[in-house]
């Protein structure tokens, strides 16, 4: 019996060294490993999407060059904010090449009229000239390589009395706002 207890208080001491052994040097080793391993698929996550940024800020540095002309275009697309005198100037002769009488005026932003909440001029224009004119000062304005939008539109006809007649012309007087977007 004592060989046998003599075994069993071996045994039983070699099983107490190898889970002492394992709880305080194999677990930490492993949970080190574990550790290091995430750390490292982090790591590798972040360097591929560093790599794919890199990528796409290389393909818009060579984009770039052909999206300029478009940038400025896009640009262009906007009155001066501290000098609108070039769309003045505009309008001012777009309204002779249709043979329209044109009073332009810088008018106040009403509330709810700006789009997108972009800063913009609003113009009162008043005009007078044909209907065909007009229609054309209107579609040609629309067109203009200006970001405008015309709202509240009104036209009248003018009539004039000729020896006790009424006669009517095809002259006609628009009014309306004109938002165009500033820089």
């Amino acid at each position: 019996m004592k060989i046998k207890n003599k075994i069993n208080t071996t045994a039983l001491v070699f099983l107490l060294i190898v889970l002492l052994l394992i709880v305080f040097i194999i677990y930490p080793i492993f949970k080190y490993v574990i550790n290091s391993s995430k750390e490292v698929s982090n790591k590798k996550s972040e360097i591929v999407s560093l790599a794919l940024e890199s990528k796409e800020l290389n393909d818009f540095k060579e984009k770039y060059n052909d999206h300029s002309v478009k940038f400025s275009q896009i640009n262009n697309l906007f009155a001066k904010s501290q000098d609108p005198i070039d769309f003045i100037k505009f309008l001012e002769k777009t309204a002779s090449d249709y043979n329209i009488e044109a009073v332009i005026n810088l008018a106040p932003t009403p509330k709810g009229i700006n789009i997108n909440s972009l800063p913009s001029f609003i113009f009162q224009i008043s005009t007078k000239g044909e209907f065909p004119n007009v229609l054309k000062f209107l579609e040609k304005l629309e067109k203009s390589n200006y970001l405008i939008n015309i709202n509240n539109v009104s036209m009248q006809k003018q009539s004039y009395q000729v020896a006790d007649k009424k006669a009517l012309s095809t002259e006609v007087t628009a009014n309306f706002l004109l938002e165009v977007m500033k820089k």
